[in-house]
């Protein structure tokens, strides 16, 4: 008789660790779906992009940029079908890095009519550098030493790996005035290199608009600039969710309140230009934000 009520009790012991197993693993089903679980490690960063219903940019930037207010500029165009969206396309932000699209492609443009060489050596002192662009030695990168590089290497390094120096260094020798012609002579009206530089997702975009169709200094160069940009390394924005093998020529600009990535993507179904400008002081959800969005971009070009 013990003997029974022991096997009795050792059966209910196991039948209760199944149950309790069984319960945990439907618990675990039910409110831990693959996508929470891909989710969860940022679930603690607080007003995380809403997804849309149904996949619709338009929808993805009304429920989330637009409460917003000012601190994002949207601008989406489809290159090949022309469609376009928009949010505080006009509004002017701070374009911490994204300036040196601006030095690289004036480089360029002095380069194409030998104005510069390639090959030229760059020294400067940091600490001349940082007098001359009124860089406060609490928010500069380096405060001491020298810079010595060259044209060619100060292009690559301030694009891949938004190297402050080397587009400091480069900055200094083909001028401010000389990066300011090049604006007005593109149609960049709403941007200017100043203290800080400006800008608007809608200039941004048109820089790229215009690289995408040659249409800076000429097709040859334009070409090698979109090379340089599809190497960059800095790609927890706009890269983030999209498939490995797209290829995306982005840059992107990060500096005090601000948090920017801008590019162009190639898609199968259709190239586009995306560009997400950011100043809340929230890098963490608005680097979230903007790959998130980046997604539903690719997601609806992909269908539409």
């Amino acid at each position: 008789m013990r003997r029974q009520r022991r096997r009795f009790k050792k059966r209910t012991i196991i039948l209760g660790i199944i149950l309790i197993y069984l319960f945990f693993l439907g618990f675990k089903n039910i409110f831990l779906s693959p996508e929470q679980k891909l989710l969860s490690p940022i679930i603690s960063l607080g007003n995380i992009l809403e997804e849309p219903k149904e996949n619709s940019i338009k929808e993805a930037i009304e429920l989330n940029f637009s409460q917003a207010k000012e601190d994002y500029g949207i601008y989406i165009k489809n290159l090949k079908t022309s469609k376009t969206f928009s949010y505080n396309e006009n509004e002017r932000f701070q374009t911490a890095s994204l300036y040196k699209l601006w030095v690289m492609a004036t480089a360029f443009d002095l380069i194409k009519n030998n104005q510069l060489d390639e090959t030229e050596a760059l020294s400067a002192k940091v600490e001349d550098l940082n007098k001359k662009f009124d860089i406060a030695s609490e928010s500069a990168g380096l405060t001491e030493g020298e810079i010595n590089t060259n044209v060619k290497l100060a292009i690559e390094r301030m694009i891949t790996i938004s190297d402050n120096y080397s587009a400091l260094i480069l900055t200094s020798r083909i001028g401010v005035s000389t990066i300011t012609n090049f604006l007005k002579e593109n149609g960049l009206t709403n941007s200017k290199l100043g203290s800080p530089p400006k800008s608007t997702a809608r200039d941004i975009a048109l820089f790229y608009e215009k690289l995408y169709k040659g249409q800076i200094i000429n097709e040859e160069f334009s070409k090698r600039m979109i090379d340089i940009l599809k190497r960059q390394t800095l790609n927890d924005r706009i890269p983030k969710y999209l498939p490995d093998e797209t290829e995306i020529a982005h840059k992107t600009g990060e500096l005090g309140q601000a948090k920017h990535d801008a590019g162009i993507v190639f898609s199968a179904n259709g190239d586009y230009i995306i560009v997400v400008l950011s100043e809340n002081g929230k890098p963490l959800e608005t680097a979230e934000n903007t790959a998130r969005f980046s997604k539903i971009v690719f997601d609806y070009f992909e269908k539409n």
